[in-house]
């Protein structure tokens, strides 16, 4: 936290700070890095039981 003389310029401020914190990161080689999530999608098929209704419903949307 940090704390400041101008409330006013919180947005000024803020973004004046993280610029810098980038910068000194930088200048010693630190990387922060940013979330990330990976999605692996396996093609085949499942065993999936469907009910006739669900198997209607599939056909529909497929067809369209």
């Amino acid at each position: 936290m940090i704390w400041i003389a101008e409330p006013h310029l919180q947005w000024v401020i803020r973004s004046e700070l993280y610029f810098a914190l980038e910068t000194a990161l930088r200048d010693r080689g630190i990387e922060i890095p940013f979330p990330q999530r990976d999605l692996h999608v396996r093609s085949g098929t499942l065993p999936i039981a469907l009910t006739p209704e669900m198997q209607t419903l599939l056909n529909r949307l497929t067809q369209k």
